[in-house]
This record gives structure tokens, sequence and C-alpha cells, in this order.
């Protein structure tokens, strides 16, 4: 299994909203998202309101679709 690089935090986080999955060949992943989506979107929450526009709308791309994905998990 690959997990992703997080800190301690963003692990605590992100496990606590069970936003966290594995893909089919064993990589850690965010919920609705691939990998190289996941790698992305970690990269682009981390800079947060420091992107450009596009990043910044890339970003909010990403957490919509990560979003969706963790509403159809909710009971």
């Amino acid at each position: 299994m690959r997990l992703l690089d997080l800190t301690a935090e963003e692990r605590a986080e992100l496990e606590q909203a069970n936003a966290l999955v594995i893909d089919g060949v064993g990589r850690e992943c965010f919920r609705g998202l691939s990998i190289a989506e996941s790698l992305e979107f970690l990269e682009l929450r981390r800079i947060g309101l420091d992107n450009d526009d596009q990043s910044f709308l890339k970003l909010v791309l990403l957490g919509d679709l990560h979003e969706a994905a963790q509403r159809r998990l909710a009971p």
C-alpha cells in the first residue's frame, strides 16, 4: 500500500472525516479523486488562497468532486 505524504495534522483531519480511500492498486487517494487528482489537490490545498486564478479554480473543482463523493458516503 502506498500512502499520501501527509503531515500528522492532515492525516488526523482527513482520517476523522473518512476522506481517504485506497484505490484498486493500493494507493491512498482522496475519496472521489484519482491518484493524479489527489496529488494535485493536496498540493493546491497546501497553497490555498495563494494559488493563481487558474490553480484556485482547479482547487475548487477537485474539492467539489471530493465533497460530492463524501456526501454520497454520508447516511
